[in-house]
């Protein structure tokens, strides 16, 4: 997302925490539906700099439709997926990595193939793992003898286990992660799925919370803010007030919409 797109978020009560009032008079403006003093959950909208909107998609809607409606966005608005002057600076290393990010994993592949060193080694081995070619994905990681990357193979190796809904396997390949390491967040995010998917909820729960107040946020300690939020919940809320304090221990009010993907029963 960040390649191509940038979140934006707001709140439409624009006297709230995250009130914007030149932008919710823009909803007013082009999606006057959202206007009202109660509405709907409105949708994720694509709008270009200069306000024209060009896609929406459900904002409950699962991580796989939202990435296709951000390529068909970008399939029809080409302007706008064009190399930057950065980008066409960029080393093939880094070009790759661009491009796995954007999802164009043959043409990764293709702009580090013959690079033996091991940034291009690991970078290779992550692209399979993404694609869950497993077997191809470790013939580049086993290559992979710079310190500097063995944490990043670590949890590389540790998605076959999640994938094979082998938590016990999971949770033994994180435990004792160096924190502080660049995947650490990461790391403990999933050792607390593996306790979390062996019914131990409680402990799983305990990992998510002492992770979110140790460590500063990204994006695994959202999502774990989310899965302490969601896990053990006999019911779920449906409606939120974004006057109400916050009850997660980010201090949110909730995560109204899908169920946490990663909490439903694994098949």
């Amino acid at each position: 997302m960040n390649r191509r797109f940038v979140p934006f978020h707001f709140d439409l009560n624009p006297g709230s925490y995250l009130g914007d009032a030149e932008a919710t008079k823009w909803v007013k403006k082009n999606l006057p539906e959202f206007s009202g003093k109660s509405v709907a959950t409105p949708p994720v909208v694509f709008v270009t700099p200069d306000g024209e909107v060009v896609g929406k998609v459900s904002n409950y809607a699962p991580t796989e439709t939202l990435i296709e409606q951000m390529h068909q966005v970008l399939d029809a608005n080409p302007k706008f997926n064009q190399l930057s002057a950065a980008e066409k600076k960029l080393t093939n290393i880094a070009r790759a990595q661009m491009l796995v990010d954007l999802q164009k994993y043959e043409e990764a592949a293709k702009t580090i193939a013959g690079d033996s060193s091991d940034p291009a080694q690991y970078l290779l081995g992550h692209l399979y793992r993404v694609r869950g070619d497993w077997e191809l994905a470790e013939t580049f990681l086993a290559k992979v003898k710079d310190n500097n990357l063995l944490d990043d193979v670590r949890m590389e190796r540790a998605y076959r286990f999640w994938s094979a809904n082998d938590f016990v396997g999971l949770r033994e390949s994180l435990e004792d992660f160096p924190t502080e390491s660049n995947r650490y967040t990461e790391a403990r995010y999933f050792e607390g799925l593996a306790l979390y998917h062996q019914e131990q909820t409680g402990q799983a729960k305990k990992i998510w919370n002492d992770l979110i107040k140790s460590s500063k946020e990204d994006r695994w300690i959202y999502r774990a803010d989310w899965a302490h939020s969601e896990a053990g919940q006999t019911k779920r809320r449906t409606s939120f007030s974004s006057s109400g304090g916050g009850s997660t221990p980010l201090g949110r009010i909730g995560y109204m919409g899908s169920s946490h993907p990663d909490l439903k029963p694994r098949q």
